[in-house]
């Protein structure tokens, strides 16, 4: 029920993003907007429970400007939320370069760092932004070391039918398969 009323069910088409926060934000608003208006309609002095098609275009025609206020609400709480995973996500990976280049030869516990990547990957793509440029190419080449497609596919939350649909999804952008 909450993936509705969030219109998070717009990220299984897309990928967090510009786009996904502006189809969630306009999505969310109307019935938000609907919502508002009712409740003014019916909580107001002699008001009856009864549509009137008339007075909702009279609710609109006097309540427009809330629909850009809740628009904007929206759509700022959206953004930010998708903002704060992205930087999240970014740090991650960026701190992951870092700790592979800066270790000596040797020196790098590849079995702890495969389960930092696999976890890096879990993350993306809870996040719904697996797919998303700037992390597909990654978590691509991530799904190619046997040892970090091991710890996903193992993963009671991850699992191999997981796995296989990110790497399809992965592939069909980098190879253009459909």
């Amino acid at each position: 029920m909450l993936n509705i009323l969030t219109g998070e069910f717009f990220l299984k088409f897309m990928p967090n993003g510009g786009k996904a926060v502006l189809f969630r934000a306009a999505f969310v608003s109307v019935y938000l907007y609907l919502v508002a208006i009712a409740i003014k309609s019916y909580t107001g002095d002699g008001a009856v429970l009864v549509f009137s098609l008339e007075q909702l275009f009279a609710e609109v025609n006097e309540t427009i400007p809330w629909a850009g206020a809740i628009f904007g609400a929206v759509y700022a709480a959206l953004y930010a939320r998708f903002s704060s995973q992205w930087t999240y996500l970014a740090d991650l990976y960026n701190q992951q370069l870092a700790v592979a280049v800066t270790a000596s030869e040797g020196n790098l516990n590849e079995e702890n760092y495969a389960i930092w990547q696999a976890a890096f990957i879990e993350d993306a793509v809870c996040m719904h932004l697996a797919t998303k440029r700037g992390f597909s190419n990654a978590i691509y080449s991530m799904l190619k070391e046997q040892q970090i497609r091991n710890i996903l596919e193992k993963d009671g939350h991850f699992g191999t039918d997981r796995v296989q649909e990110l790497e399809a999804k992965l592939k069909a952008i980098f190879e253009g398969n459909p």
